[in-house]
């Protein structure tokens, strides 16, 4: 009789056993490997012992879930993220150790034995206390080490009592994951109300009801009896919302082309769907933040306008609007956090050299800001890395949560930023804490994305091209057709990789070393050996021959490659200018930037004599050679894709979707293809006469970490 046969699932919560080469002892909750030791969640180890328990039999992902969640919804990422934490433990990067048998479950295929069998590798780790707590130790101060080099921080002023508090917290970790939400739509952007005894969240229309994109109601979940409220009567294009502080309202964003409305509703008397009242429009906004109903009826938010990013207050009962901070060349706000006492707002913003950066305002007034004047000057307390992040403050007003996407951080006060201990394979979003500090609700998103190809003027030869179960998408065309470029996260963060349609090989040109979270799509230099990119705005050039890649940072300028020059050796760039994006020419032999042109919401091209080709809504401008060049559109373009002697025009009119190619040498637009209004085109070949499209599969769950202090 083998050893998993002896032993219940409960015996084997109790003592140590051995899979494969690893030792496994549940009550301190480690896995211990030769020369290192890995902490697993009780969740996580839960997982491990029943697959333990049953160790070769194929184990129904429903059956797992009553097993270790016996009170919850069934949430298929749950079990999916503990499989994840599972293999990365392993070092089972094939799948060998925990199989997954597709639409039937999960095996675990290992040697299970007793301690005193795995003299081999365990003992090694297992002789003394000692020798463990050396490795353990060891371990940590790599860890320490490898945080110091990634993350730079700037120090807390001293003398700043208000952003001190006797009730910090140091260190997190996770203890225990709760989903809170489990259907078939997507459920996303949860917020606490202050009390802590209800959540609201968004979640997607119902088919039936969503005949338009982006249809979402608010729902709120009451965390004493699981109940489920519908609060929306009309599905709308809701951005985000934020609770009143007494829990009677919740103000929420609603976005109506460039317009964006205010709505107010009750949560008074529930159950029951309640009428909104609109209290605020503002016009002319390209991108608004979350947005923080605070003390005074003050209403706070990140809106865009023109290119400008501005932080505003709202006074909501005599409209006045105040903004509280400007976007300029120094730092560029793009997510805000206001705390728990309404006196303070944590505001993320990228500095000079692109780098995200914490700084806080200090309301300095017993109701609301009145005046531009009256607000103090953002003070900064912490510098991160190149990637955008997620915001919230702990309820002690002192500690704020981040999240890059993949982690989450706790900033202490005195400026350090600490990892909070949760593995995680799925994307975070709007990590938030629990009013009593004891939780986070978060959203995890997992989502794949395919990309197929089709003729230019028909689907029924649609195929899939790339398709590795994760995030593959951005694919660009070579010049000649007979390849791609493309953005995939199939090592848990985006890479660049080319695709040769001859062979299917699909080969890693550029392996994003700094595992940055933001990659731009490859340009492609005529030669067609030759891509031009950008992570995190920061340039690269990826050189390809027969034998060698060559990746070479632009490590002097900033900007998002779009076109190179035809005649030139020069690149064509998005970049920022002091407070608002612009086009601008970047000379690779001089290595001279020079600024062309102010960008705003137009899309922009080199003909073959390298003029500048502007695509608004519904026209074709050439402002720099000939300002009196117009083309009119007939309709509005929604997206253009370039090609080798032209730009193909996506047009919508009248609910309907056409494909038109705009000729730089005759300077007309000519019809081309009506097209699926669901077609998501991503690039076209005119050389090959085929399209490339992205299939995009998505599920977003809200779950609850509950967590430990250290």
């Amino acid at each position: 009789m083998s050893f998993h046969q002896q032993y219940s699932v409960e015996a084997l919560s109790k003592q140590c056993f051995v899979v494969n080469d690893f030792m496994v002892d549940p009550v301190r909750g480690e896995l211990i490997k030769p020369a290192n030791v890995a902490q697993l969640e009780p969740k996580v180890m839960a997982v491990l012992i029943f697959l333990t328990a049953h160790q070769g039999d194929v184990v129904d992902p429903e059956v797992l879930f009553a097993h270790v969640w016996p009170k919850s919804i069934y949430s298929p990422g749950s079990i999916r993220r503990c499989i994840a934490v599972l293999r990365k433990a392993f070092n089972d990067e094939t799948k060998a150790i925990i199989v997954t048998h597709p639409k039937r479950g999960y095996s675990l295929q290992a040697i299970i034995a007793e301690p005193e069998s795995a003299k081999a590798g365990v003992e090694k780790v297992k002789t003394s206390p000692q020798k463990r707590l050396t490795y353990v130790a060891l371990l940590i101060i790599v860890l320490v080490l490898v945080a110091y080099q990634v993350i730079s921080l700037s120090k807390l002023p001293h003398d700043d009592n208000s952003l001190k508090s006797v009730n910090k917290v140091n260190q997190l970790n996770v203890k225990e994951i709760l989903p809170l939400t489990a259907t078939e739509r997507y459920e996303y952007y949860s917020r606490y109300a202050s009390d802590g005894k209800a959540i609201a969240f968004l979640r997607a229309a119902e088919k039936s009801e969503n005949n338009r994109r982006n249809r979402r109601h608010i729902w709120l979940k009451n965390l004493q009896n699981d109940q489920e409220y519908q609060l929306t009567r009309t599905a709308e294009n809701i951005i985000s919302f934020t609770w009143s502080l007494d829990n009677k309202a919740i103000l929420y964003a609603v976005r109506d082309h460039n317009n964006i409305s205010i709505f107010r509703l009750s949560t008074k008397n529930l159950p029951g769907k309640k009428p909104a009242m609109k209290v605020l429009t503002r016009s002319n906004i390209q991108h608004i933040t979350a947005i923080h109903w605070g003390v005074g009826n003050a209403l706070y938010y990140i809106a865009k306008t023109n290119g400008i990013a501005t932080l505003y207050s709202n006074n909501l009962t005599n409209g006045e609007q105040t903004p509280l901070l400007v976007s300029n060349d120094e730092f560029r706000p793009y997510e805000l956090s206001l705390n728990y006492a309404g006196n303070q707002i944590a505001v993320l913003g990228f500095n000079k050299k692109m780098h995200s950066q914490v700084k806080v305002i200090l309301l300095n007034h017993a109701n609301q800001v009145t005046s531009a004047k009256a607000v103090p000057a953002a003070k900064s307390i912490a510098t991160l890395d190149s990637n955008r992040y997620f915001i919230s403050w702990h309820p002690n007003n002192a500690n704020i949560l981040l999240s890059d996407g993949r982690h989450l951080y706790n900033l202490i006060p005195d400026g350090q930023v600490k990892k909070i201990g949760f593995e995680n394979y799925m994307f975070v979003r709007h990590p938030q804490f629990s009013p009593d500090g004891q939780s986070i609700a978060l959203t995890l998103e997992n989502s794949d994305v395919d990309i197929l190809s089709h003729s230019l003027n028909q689907v029924t030869d649609k195929y899939k091209v790339v398709d590795s179960n994760t995030v593959d998408f951005q694919p660009r065309f070579s010049p000649s057709g007979d390849k791609f470029s493309f953005i995939s996260a199939r090592k848990g963060y985006p890479q660049l990789y080319v695709h040769d349609l001859s062979t299917g090989q699909d080969t890693l040109v550029f392996a994003n070393p700094k595992q940055n979270l933001s990659i731009f799509p490859g340009v492609w230099h005529k030669s067609g050996n030759k891509l031009a990119s950008a992570t995190n705005e920061q340039p690269f050039i990826v050189e390809m021959t027969s034998t060698d890649i060559k990746v070479a940072m632009l490590s002097y300028t900033q900007g998002v490659p779009l076109q190179w020059y035809h005649n030139e050796n020069a690149l064509l760039l998005s970049n920022h200018n002091n407070d608002q994006r612009q086009f601008a020419k970047l000379d690779l032999s001089q290595q001279k930037l020079s600024p062309l042109l102010s960008q705003y919401k137009n899309f922009a091209y080199l003909n073959l004599d390298d003029e500048l080709v502007i695509i608004s809504n519904n026209q074709i401008t050439k402002p720099m050679e000939n300002p009196e060049f117009i083309i009119k559109i007939d309709g509005v373009v929604q997206r253009t894709f370039a090609a080798s002697e032209g730009v193909y025009l996506q047009i919508n009119k009248a609910a309907q979707s056409t494909l038109h190619y705009y000729a730089y040498q005759k300077e007309q637009i000519t019809a081309v293809d009506t097209l699926s209004t669901n077609e998501r085109i991503a690039t076209i070949s005119d050389q090959q006469q085929r399209i490339l499209t992205t299939e995009r599969k998505t599920k977003k769950d809200i779950v609850i970490l509950s967590l430990s202090p250290d």
